[in-house]
């Protein structure tokens, strides 16, 4: 475990050494996200031009959903978006370079792909936080910053678990990127907003099918002190673990179903 903490600072320098190296792309990338969020409180702004109240939700306790649900986005596309190009490493067989390395593969699937379009997402979504803290009045405490940062680790796990999942099923079939992008940009716009929103079979997929819900409005109903959420508050680390057992499971089963591409 050591060596692995020891080599990541590594990776990720010359990852990212790599990616400022072509500064027009870095930076539209960057600016690509940053405008994807900012389009998104747009809006959720001109939606409440409309209306009061979402379902009993204001206009700043919704920008702080929106902004929660884009931290721990940002961390998964920064750190992990390396589960992306399973597909592509599988069908070319490129894959087989990391089987034969001293690393675990899926270390290397992940330390090796950095994306900065993670920034953009984080940037935007802690303003929005910031300012609807501020409009809100919300003190920030020792214990509520704490289980900020808690949100954001487990949400950016649970990306990193849902998007492993979906990814896998290209050591069957070869196939696999749509369904990956399917799953985790589809149903992931939903825990931009309260889940009190939805038909109530829709709540249960993004709680426990594919737990959206735990990554944004389950931590912020917590952290804003709404009455009926703490106890799914205080399940995020063990939906977390659960989750990533499973996405690790499906990906050793996988890798020990893989057989190459025959080239």
């Amino acid at each position: 475990m050591l060596r692995y903490l020891r080599l990541y600072p590594w990776f990720v320098t010359q990852n990212l050494q790599g990616k400022v190296e072509y500064k027009l792309d870095f930076w539209l990338g960057v600016f690509g996200s940053l405008m994807m969020q900012a389009s998104g409180v747009a809006f959720i702004w001109v939606v409440f031009t409309r209306i009061p109240d979402l379902n009993g939700w204001s206009f700043y306790q919704v920008a702080f959903i929106y902004g929660l649900a884009a931290l721990p986005k940002g961390l998964t596309e920064f750190f992990f978006d390396g589960v992306w190009y399973l597909t592509h490493m599988v069908r070319l067989g490129e894959l087989d370079r990391l089987l034969v390395r001293p690393l675990d593969p899926l270390y290397h699937l992940l330390a090796n792909n950095i994306e900065t379009h993670g920034l953009g997402h984080l940037v935007v979504g802690g303003l929005v936080m910031a300012e609807a803290s501020r409009q809100l009045g919300l003190s920030w405490d020792a214990a509520r910053l704490a289980y900020l940062g808690l949100a954001m680790l487990c949400g950016a796990l649970i990306y990193l678990s849902i998007n492993l999942c979906t990814a896998c099923q290209v050591f069957w079939t070869t196939e696999g990127r749509g369904m990956t992008m399917m799953l985790p940009y589809s149903f992931s716009e939903f825990a931009k907003f309260p889940i009190t929103i939805y038909p109530r079979l829709l709540q249960a997929i993004i709680t426990w099918a594919l737990p959206f819900a735990f990554t944004s409005f389950f931590p912020a109903a917590h952290i804003l002190g709404q009455e009926g959420w703490r106890a799914f508050a205080y399940l995020l680390p063990l939906v977390t673990t659960a989750f990533l057992a499973i996405a690790y499971s499906l990906w050793r089963w996988g890798l020990n179903s893989y057989q190459g591409v025959g080239t």
